[in-house]
């Protein structure tokens, strides 16, 4: 059960600032059958995934989620590798500044079709919003 029963449910981050002066900036908690790793610092988080994040940057394996449910093609649950450089390099291209200012017309149309289909037809706000 590794440290399940010594980590308190209320107030956790009392028990883990006394184990980061006790550890270090950088620790293991065995939660269950979970490994947590601990960050204690801001430089030590800098140091893990900025300057490290080619090594660090991967999401743990969630079967349901990233392989049975998106076949591994949502980026939020992508393994680390060529794939995911790909599809974070075009989405920051869509999503920087420049480039999504110029969705501002379709988002100002695309709201005020959703506000007149609610008013037209309240109850089918589901179909509406999914629009």
């Amino acid at each position: 059960m590794g440290s399940m029963f010594d980590l308190p449910r209320k107030r956790p981050w009392v028990k883990l600032a006394e184990w980061y002066r006790q550890y270090g900036s950088i620790y293991q908690v065995q939660l269950g059958r979970r490994k947590i790793i601990v960050v204690g610092t801001a430089e030590a988080a800098m140091e893990l995934l900025d300057k490290r994040s080619s090594i660090y940057s991967s999401r743990p394996r969630q079967i349901m989620t990233s392989e049975l449910v998106s076949r591994g093609l949502r980026l939020t649950f992508m393994q680390y590798g060529d794939l995911w450089r790909r599809e974070r390099k075009l989405l920051h291209q869509l999503t920087a500044p420049k480039p999504a200012s110029t969705y501002e017309p379709i988002q100002d149309w695309e709201s005020t079709t959703l506000l007149r289909d609610m008013a037209r037809n309240p109850n089918g706000f589901w179909g509406h919003a999914q629009r």
